[in-house]
């Protein structure tokens, strides 16, 4: 059997890790980067060992590969068309963000493409521009918004194969039936950690202090209002629950968004806080906490 090729394009924090875990599993793979540079090629792992990065060349991408997309909100459309010309109809492709709205680019610039799409709880750090560290143990959630035009039986030989694929870059992946909710839980936890402490400076265990506890309510309220009008109920007090247990699991790591604004990085803020911002707006919602956060967001990203 033929053995498929795994590519992932750019060569970011979590990019770096799941070229790591393909390298370390001896699947072929290779990085896809923008433009010519020198190219991350050492992560550290969690143990203290770490792997070197072998930055193969762009292959052809058949229906046995993979094109995995963990790329910001931002750069998503431009990184699909720098790199569409890989791929073949029947490639699939996984779209793994830190917010939502990107699935929505995915189905417009590849219509007729297997997609999926996937969140990951790992924590990586992008420490220098040829070094990465994996900061944090977590768990990859898989599924499918765009299936193959084929069997159900066709279909769930991709998601295996997928799954697998995924399971040997950044493990361990949990299929998901409903990726959008879990998607959503993520997001919940993302409108909280990563504005608050992008805009104070602060690691995500200082959310932890009495000071935040009343804002931190008051987002998720908002969350949990937003997410129950788009078919996923929830409520305030288990949005809360979830927040602390990661700002306690996580406490010495900087979120992904005070890297960017404290390293002068355009932020993934429209993915995040503004994709809550333009559902609350289709929903009739009033969220007035989360929109101060988008804004001063944005203000920050321009200085």
């Amino acid at each position: 059997m033929m053995t498929s090729h795994i590519a992932i394009v750019g060569d970011g924090a979590i990019g770096s890790l799941l070229a790591a875990g393909a390298q370390r599993n001896q699947s072929p793979y290779s990085v896809l980067l923008r433009r010519q540079r020198p190219a991350v090629t050492n992560v550290v792992h969690m143990d203290g060992t770490s792997t070197t990065l072998h930055n193969r060349e762009p292959v052809a991408l058949s229906s046995r590969d993979l094109l995995i997309v963990p790329v910001k909100y931002y750069q998503l459309a431009s990184a699909i068309e720098q790199w569409r010309h890989l791929l073949c109809p029947d490639t699939p492709v996984v779209l793994l963000q830190n917010g939502m709205g990107g699935h929505e680019v995915l189905t417009s610039l590849l219509p007729d493409n297997p997609l999926y799409l996937a969140t990951t709880s790992h924590g990586a750090l992008k420490v220098s521009a040829q070094e990465v560290k994996h900061t944090g143990m977590g768990e990859t959630k898989l599924g499918v918004i765009a299936p193959v035009h084929g069997t159900s039986n066709e279909q769930a030989l991709l998601n295996n194969r997928v799954t697998a694929q995924i399971n040997a870059c950044l493990p361990p992946v949990l299929w998901q039936q409903n990726i959008q909710a879990a998607l959503w839980e993520k997001l919940a936890i993302n409108l909280v950690i990563n504005p608050l402490t992008a805009i104070d400076d602060v690691t995500n265990g200082a959310l932890k202090h009495p000071h935040y506890q009343r804002q931190i309510h008051n987002i998720c309220s908002e969350t949990a209002m937003v997410m129950t009008a788009c078919g996923f109920p929830t409520d305030t007090q288990s949005l809360v629950a979830r927040v602390r247990k990661v700002i306690a699991q996580t406490a010495n790591n900087y979120s992904s968004m005070h890297q960017d604004i404290h390293h002068g990085r355009q932020s993934e803020i429209e993915g995040i806080s503004g994709f809550l911002v333009r559902q609350a707006k289709k929903t009739g919602i009033d969220v007035p906490i989360n929109t101060g956060l988008y804004q001063k967001i944005r203000a920050l990203s321009l200085k």
